[in-house]
């Protein structure tokens, strides 16, 4: 019976594994904004600059479940003294309401790639239903082989509902600030714990990184390297090796001037910081041992060779820093 239940378990969570994705919100390539009408004629735009999010798929690449938060001390409407006043009492209240949420109760298609996220809107202490149209594209592959999907949305609030009730009159009983508030964005979703990293769009782009990136997402085969006897005797070989012979040319971009200026202005900086480093952690070895310290002994040639070995370890790595991009 132990057994039964056991298979029983190890299917069904096989089974989510194997056909649930999450795909979650990568920020660095996403947006939120959000515009409240003002004077009843123009309208006060904000963002939101910290938020997370993820989205779950079933077997057939349908979204079954979207879910966010958004951090209310991110709020930016380029007015730092409107942005305070949006975080005080009389708006969010954001030290005692730090997040503003949605977690979907269902999803609805509306046409291909388009859908309706029913679910709840929590802002402050108070949930309201809400409805947050929205189109997902299908994976697209990145230039190092990652997969992303793109999310837009739009969706309006009133924020009466909320209790986010501040205001001012105007003639004929209008108010200052409207309040219906439309909201809208992209997310870019990658798989979870599949994210490209941030350094990847640090790295020079130069002839030789796109042909070894063209490589590494399959859309050209890698040259046989051959020996100097060996005649080439087919086009397709020929083929395959002129990209290599275009590479060697451009590989020489690690010898560019801005580069090599920008690892020695770090590497000048760090030889200084080891320097401070090495002459504290001396100090703090001496102390552990004031008894048999002394000049030229054996416990001072071994903290000597411990700091010149930290040198060392740093010389290496600004070697790999400068020399192994390639």
């Amino acid at each position: 019976m132990k057994t039964s239940h056991f298979f029983l378990f190890f299917f069904i969570v096989f089974s989510v594994s194997s056909f649930g994705a999450k795909w979650e919100v990568n920020p660095d390539h996403s947006e939120i904004f959000f515009s409240a009408p003002y004077l009843k004629i123009s309208e006060v735009t904000g963002r939101f600059k910290k938020f997370n999010g993820s989205l779950e798929l079933s077997e057939k690449f349908i979204p079954t479940s979207v879910q966010m938060q958004i951090e209310v001390s991110s709020i930016d409407t380029g007015n730092k003294q409107r942005d305070g006043h949006l975080q005080a009492n009389e708006f969010f209240f954001s030290k005692k309401n730090p997040l503003i949420t949605f977690q979907s109760h269902k999803i609805l298609p509306v046409k291909e790639n388009e859908f309706i996220a029913l679910g709840a809107l929590k802002i402050k202490d108070t949930t309201v239903s809400t409805k947050i149209h929205f189109s997902l594209t299908p994976p697209i592959q990145d230039t190092w082989n990652y997969s992303s999907r793109f999310v837009k949305f739009r969706s309006t609030m009133k924020r009466s509902h909320f209790g986010l009730n501040w205001n001012k009159t105007l003639l004929n009983k209008e108010y200052l600030v409207g309040d219906e508030i439309s909201f809208w964005g992209t997310f870019q979703l990658q798989p979870f714990e599949s994210k490209t990293p941030k350094n990847k769009h640090m790295i020079p782009d130069t002839a030789y990184i796109r042909y070894r990136e063209k490589i590494s997402r399959g859309e050209l085969s890698a040259p046989r390297i051959e020996a100097p006897e060996m005649v080439k005797t087919s086009a397709v070989e020929e083929t395959l090796a002129s990209p290599m012979k275009e590479a060697s040319v451009q590989k020489d971009f690690r010898h560019h001037y801005l580069w090599w200026i920008s690892l020695g202005f770090i590497g000048f900086i760090g030889f200084l910081s080891m320097i401070l480093i090495s002459h504290r952690l001396k100090n703090i070895l001496v102390s552990f041992f004031p008894d048999q310290y002394r000049e030229n002994s054996f416990l001072s040639q071994m903290i000597d060779f411990f700091l010149i070995l930290l040198f060392a370890l740093y010389s290496v790595a600004i070697w790999i820093i400068g020399w192994g991009v390639s």
